[in-house]
């Protein structure tokens, strides 16, 4: 489900940055996802580092 989910979000940034009117100037290599797991186990951690996320924000110690 998760891998889904970020499919899903990917198709969703490209769909965006293409209905741009200043492509040239924005590329998908120039947008970050954030990942945020609040109060999400840690192995949803690990399951996105391991579908390739690289930033995740957390607002609480696990």
């Amino acid at each position: 489900m998760l891998a889904d989910n970020l499919k899903l979000v990917q198709q969703k940034i490209q769909a965006a940055l293409a209905q741009r009117k200043d492509k040239e100037l924005l590329t998908g290599n120039d947008v970050i996802l954030v990942a945020v797991t609040k109060n999400h186990p840690p192995e949803v951690i690990t399951e996105s580092l391991a579908l390739g996320v690289q930033n995740i924000g957390e607002n609480r110690v696990l």
